[in-house]
């Protein structure tokens, strides 16, 4: 065999390779890097809508609104399910004076927190639309936050553990803007073990104790890397392939 033939050849197999990882399955694993940013609510004893205590979003006061901002790392396994890690700052308030509701009122209590929080989602997709361009997908894992309470009353409280469990649960959506680029929606609901968030733990005959919560909605831009895209990439020279 001639060198010739056998440079052909050799380009021949690499060229063919390149082809069956862009169209089949080594299209996975994929790596996205972003940063995120949202806003915060707060759940639990303090302030809230007007009227008892209602449960998960029913109780939200936008007034306290706080903003969120972040890192995350997402890991694409598959088509249907990713995994990502993703590290916040936020915060969370709440004001007895800001609702109408006699009882609440009355006990003129406020506090904001500060919160750190890692967790890990498993990012699972049922279905995806225009060409793959929207994918839709829920989310849930587990996690940990930090808080660091500023209560605005002397009153004492008891101690209580500043780092605590989470179980984070959502849903959200992705648009891909490019090969690398996408955008993304996330609804996030913290499931937490403590009543403490806010400094108090209160409960009446008509609204028995739970535990303090926070949901955020984050957005967030990301750069996806993979083995025949992203940073890196060099293009061997193949027919009609682009540089």
């Amino acid at each position: 065999m001639s060198i010739g033939k056998g440079i052909l050849i050799v380009v021949g197999l690499v060229c063919s390779l390149q082809l069956s990882a862009q169209y089949g399955i080594s299209d996975y694993p994929k790596m996205e890097f972003g940063l995120s940013l949202g806003v915060t609510e707060y759940l639990g004893d303090l302030g809230g809508g007007n009227g008892e205590g209602k449960s998960f979003i029913a109780d939200t006061d936008f007034r306290f609104t706080k903003p969120l901002i972040g890192v995350y790392y997402k890991h694409h396994m598959k088509k249907w399910l990713s995994f990502s890690a993703n590290l916040n700052l936020t915060k969370v308030a709440g004001s007895d004076a800001a609702t109408s509701y006699a009882p609440r009122n009355n006990r003129g209590l406020s506090f904001s927190s500060r919160i750190v929080e890692l967790y890990g989602l498993a990012h699972i997709s049922p279905f995806s639309i225009k060409n793959g361009k929207y994918k839709f997908y829920g989310l849930g894992g587990l996690g940990v936050f930090n808080f660091k309470r500023t209560v605005h009353e002397s009153q004492e409280t008891p101690s209580f553990k500043r780092t605590q469990l989470m179980l984070p649960v959502g849903a959200g959506m992705a648009y891909k803007l490019t090969e690398n680029w996408v955008l993304s929606a996330d609804l996030l609901h913290r499931i937490t073990f403590t009543d403490y968030i806010d400094g108090y733990s209160y409960s009446s005959e008509t609204q028995p104790k739970r535990n303090d919560s926070y949901y955020s909605l984050i957005f967030k831009v990301g750069y996806i890397l993979d083995r025949n895209s992203g940073l890196g990439k060099k293009n061997i020279g193949c027919p009609n392939s682009k540089f």
